[in-house]
């Protein structure tokens, strides 16, 4: 059993599969449910879309750092990046209702991510790095 694992990423969406399969090495080697699985690949997979398309505007020089662990019976994977900033408290939930009317598309990653994790949180850190926090209590497993 591997309790934590870390990994750089180049900033460019053709690696998203990569980060995902990354991610899925882990979880299936600590025997992560399917259903938590699926919840966490795609939050990771919309944490690791926002840094590239926000807070690098597609520089794919730029890296992306993946941490993965497990303490006691909760996952966490903590996502870093060293762009732009922004506050995610300035970001509003979006309307489903509305936005399904007027045919409005995107700005439901952060939305998503507090859906399917437990907890979402942010750190800025005065050497310029942003870290996304996702942490999901496990159902099932041997972590």
């Amino acid at each position: 059993m591997v309790n934590a694992k870390t990994k750089t990423f180049k900033s460019q969406t053709k690696n998203l599969i990569l980060i995902r399969e990354f991610v899925m090495d882990f979880l299936s080697s600590n025997n992560v449910s399917k259903e938590d699985m699926e919840k966490i690949i795609l939050a990771i997979d919309e944490a690791c879309t926002n840094k590239i398309k926000h807070a690098y505007k597609f520089d794919e020089t730029q890296d992306i750092i993946l941490k993965l662990k497990f303490i006691d019976d909760k996952f966490i994977a903590e996502i870093s990046d060293f762009g732009l900033p922004f506050n995610p408290g300035e970001i509003p939930v979006p309307n489903l209702k509305e936005n399904y009317i007027n045919k409005k598309s995107g700005g439901y990653g952060i939305f998503l991510m507090r859906q399917l994790m437990d907890s979402v949180d942010y750190e800025f850190n005065p050497n310029g790095e942003n870290k996304i926090i996702l942490t999901k209590k496990l159902k099932s497993s041997n972590a």
